[in-house]
C-alpha cells in the first residue's frame, strides 16, 4: 500500500461514518415525527366525548386502540365503530382536517341537526367557513332558530350566513371568534384546479356519532348527477342547478358529512361533501362531491369583504 493511498481510504471511512450518522439521525427524526403525530392524533380523542358513540348515538362496544382512527371504508357495513391504523399520509390528513374542519349544529326550535364545514379564510376577529347550502338551512318551511359552529377544541360560536350559492349547494358562514381567531381558525389550502383522478379523502361527523371520521377514497370521474348515477336529479335543492358538475368518488360517507372537506394527497381541499348514490346497493361506496378551487374561494371572500364595506 502506498503512502498516498492511505489518506484516501481514511477519508472514505470518514465519509461512510458520516453517512451512517446522517442516516441514523434521519431515522431518529422520522421516528420522533411519527411519535409526535401519533400523540397528536391520540389527543384528538381526548377532546371527543367518551366513549365514542355509533351511528345511533349508543356507546361503541370497544374504542380505538392507540393510533387508530374512526374509519369508513367504501362498501363496508359499519355502525360507525370501525377503527383502523392509518397509513402515514392518512394520519397527516386527519390531523390537518381536525384543525380545519368544524361541526355545524342547526336548531329548528326543539328539533336539531348537524353537518360539517371547513375554514376557508379569516380576518382579525372572524372565521369564514364553507359548507353545503342544505346544511346551513335552505329547505322549504324551515324555521332556523340558531346556527352554531363547534371547533376542534370543543368551543362553540354562533354563525351567520354571509353568502349563499344555491346553484352549487354552497354557503359561506361567518363566525365571530374574536381574540381566539388565530388559534381556532385554520383556513384550509384549496386546490388550484379541479381533479379528474387520484386519491380523495373525505372527513365528517356521521349520523349521531360523536367522533370525527375519515373516509379514504379515489376519484371515479366528474360529471352531472345523471351521468354519475344514471338517474335524473329530482332531489335538487331550491335554486340548485340540476345539471351542475360533481366529482364522483369511490368512498363511504353518511348524513352529517355534508359540507365537510375532501382532500387530495397533497393536503389540499378539492371538494365539499354533498351526497351519495341514490341506489341502496351503491350508497355505501359512491359519493357525490361539489368541487371548489382556490380561485373560486378567493372570489367569494372578496365579495364578502366588499359587501361588508358598503354603508
Amino acid at each position: 500500500m502506498s503512502q498516498e493511498n492511505a489518506p484516501d481510504k481514511g477519508a472514505a471511512a470518514e465519509r461512510r461514518t458520516e453517512n451512517q450518522n446522517q442516516a441514523a439521525n434521519s431515522s431518529n427524526e422520522s421516528t420522533r415525527a411519527s411519535e409526535k403525530m401519533l400523540s397528536e392524533v391520540n389527543q384528538t380523542f381526548s377532546r371527543n366525548p367518551e366513549p365514542i358513540t355509533n351511528f345511533d348515538g349508543r356507546n361503541c362496544r370497544s374504542g380505538p386502540q392507540e393510533g387508530q382512527l374512526p374509519t369508513l371504508r367504501a362498501g363496508e357495513r359499519t355502525n360507525g365503530c370501525n377503527f383502523e391504523m392509518p397509513d402515514f399520509n392518512t394520519r397527516q390528513l386527519y390531523e390537518r382536517a381536525q384543525n380545519q374542519a368544524v361541526r355545524i349544529n342547526i336548531s329548528e326550535g326543539a328539533v336539531g341537526g348537524h353537518g360539517t364545514g371547513v375554514a376557508i379564510g379569516r380576518t382579525a376577529d372572524t372565521c369564514y367557513v364553507a359548507t353545503a347550502n342544505h346544511v346551513a338551512g335552505e329547505r322549504h318551511n324551515q324555521n332556523i332558530t340558531s346556527r352554531e359552529v363547534r371547533f376542534g377544541d370543543g368551543s362553540a360560536f354562533p354563525a351567520n350566513i354571509e353568502m349563499r350559492l344555491p346553484s352549487k349547494d354552497l354557503s359561506i358562514l361567518s363566525v365571530r371568534t374574536g381574540a381566539d381567531t388565530d388559534r381556532l381558525c385554520q383556513p384550509a389550502k384549496i386546490a388550484e384546479q379541479r381533479p379528474t383522478s387520484g386519491e380523495a379523502t373525505s372527513f365528517g361527523f356521521p349520523n349521531q356519532s360523536n367522533a370525527f371520521h375519515v373516509s379514504p377514497g379515489t376519484i371515479n370521474r366528474n360529471g352531472t348527477y345523471q351521468a354519475l348515477t344514471g338517474e335524473p336529479y329530482t332531489a335538487a335543492m331550491r335554486g340548485e342547478n340540476p345539471n351542475r358538475s360533481f366529482i364522483g368518488t369511490r368512498a363511504q360517507i353518511h348524513s352529517g358529512y355534508s359540507g365537510g372537506p375532501t382532500y387530495n394527497n397533497r393536503g389540499e381541499v378539492i371538494a365539499i361533501n354533498t351526497g351519495v348514490h341514490p341506489d341502496e346497493r351503491r350508497m355505501r361506496s359512491q359519493t357525490l362531491l361539489t368541487p371548489i378551487t382556490q380561485n373560486e374561494v378567493n372570489g367569494y371572500l372578496r365579495r364578502i369583504t366588499e359587501n361588508s364595506r358598503r354603508p
